[in-house]
């Protein structure tokens, strides 16, 4: 990663430089776009704040880039910021839901089977043909343990690297190492995992096409099907072939998703997104 000044900012700075944007942004018309955005989320019943990241990058270079190079860490501090501004105009609805923060547009485009290890914890964008899909499941996002001394829960968010459940070393309030898993207190998210091939028509003649493997996770879930065409945005995450193996393989977390017509290109995409 190169340098950058917003990688020794805080999280609260970095948080400040995001609700600027979101509340003095303004369309062509001088409206403020994302902050009447975000306050209709509650009457749409909307969980998602779409984000052209072309907006961004305008508005604030630094920002726009540090979010290509840092998206786990950064996507989820702009989550707290749109929940922070929704319980301004609807606490209750803020507090109840889980609210995400999406973008569309992003300059860093990938070509399946070409995402290296330099993409690794990047923000990207694909474009392809969905091949497969497995049945929704549920995942543990935060992972409830119980301090047996005193009872105090401690929840631990998990990262999905592999099928194990990771654990505090000790309790954040009284520093006892004897702890309990309670899989009634603990929150879990949907899961879905999918397969997406490159389309016929971006292949050479004679070549075989190339596909990866993306996670789908809460509002995301069951909302493709096999056969479609889509161009989804994501952070690249690796996860090791086998257990202690120092051989990892690359996967795609989705952010968002755009459903592509037949035969349409990126540019099609955008001309039909702007009638």
């Amino acid at each position: 990663m190169s340098a950058d000044s917003t990688t020794s900012e805080s999280k609260a700075e970095i948080e400040s430089k995001f609700e600027h944007f979101i509340t003095n942004f303004k369309d062509e018309s001088g409206k403020p776009k994302y902050r009447e955005a975000v306050y209709l989320m509650p009457d749409k019943c909307e969980t998602s704040l779409v984000i052209d990241f072309a907006d961004l990058y305008s508005f604030d270079p630094k920002l726009g880039k540090a979010t290509i190079d840092r998206p786990a860490e950064l996507i989820p501090a702009y989550e707290r910021v749109v929940k922070q501004l929704l319980s301004r105009v609807d606490l209750e609805y803020a507090e109840q839901t889980r609210i995400h923060v999406k973008f569309k547009n992003v300059p860093n485009q990938k070509k399946l089977g070409e995402i290296r290890s330099r993409d690794i914890y990047k923000l990207v964008s694909i474009e392809g043909v969905v091949v497969k899909t497995t049945p929704p499941t549920s995942v543990i996002d935060k992972a409830a343990y119980v301090c047996v001394p005193d009872g105090h829960l401690n929840l631990v968010k998990q990262e999905r690297v592999d099928l194990t459940i990771e654990r505090p070393t000790q309790c954040e309030y009284c520093n006892s190492r004897v702890l309990k898993f309670d899989p009634t207190q603990s929150i879990y998210i949907d899961h879905q995992r999918i397969v997406v091939q490159e389309k016929p028509e971006d292949l050479p003649p004679g070549q075989l096409p190339r596909s990866t493997v993306v996670e789908l996770l809460d509002d995301l879930v069951g909302t493709v099907v096999p056969g479609d065409r889509v161009t989804i945005t994501g952070i690249v995450k690796v996860r090791a072939i086998a257990r202690n193996s120092k051989y990892f393989r690359t996967y795609i977390e989705a952010v968002s998703y755009t459903h592509l017509r037949a035969h349409e290109t990126r540019h099609d995409l955008v001309c039909r997104l702007l009638l």
